[in-house]
């Protein structure tokens, strides 16, 4: 993080914001972990890791509607390949059975 502080940073660069995100995942503070990466869904919204990365924090944080939501959306995004599809498709699974 002293590394972010002391450098000039492009705001418009989605792995900043990814980084900090995860920096504060480490540091236990799910609000600023998820302002991370919600900023990242905003400046590069056509990537599914971003949608499902989100869809975690939601889930830990028992917003459980919004992680299946973020979970159907990374699955239209996630093109053709097959093992990442079936492991979303885990997650959600396991977000609905726990919505009900």
């Amino acid at each position: 993080m002293q590394f972010i502080r002391e450098h000039e940073l492009d705001p418009s660069n989605p792995d900043i914001f990814e980084l900090r995100a995860k920096y504060y995942r480490l540091k236990g503070d799910s609000n600023s972990e998820l302002r991370g990466i919600n900023q990242v869904v905003v400046l590069d919204p056509s990537d599914s890791s971003h949608f499902r990365e989100r869809a975690e924090i939601y889930s830990e944080m028992r917003c459980l509607h919004k992680a299946q939501e973020d979970l159907e959306q990374a699955l239209t995004l996630v093109g053709e390949c097959l093992f990442y599809r079936k492991c979303l498709k885990r997650q959600l699974q396991d977000i609905e059975g726990s919505c009900l």
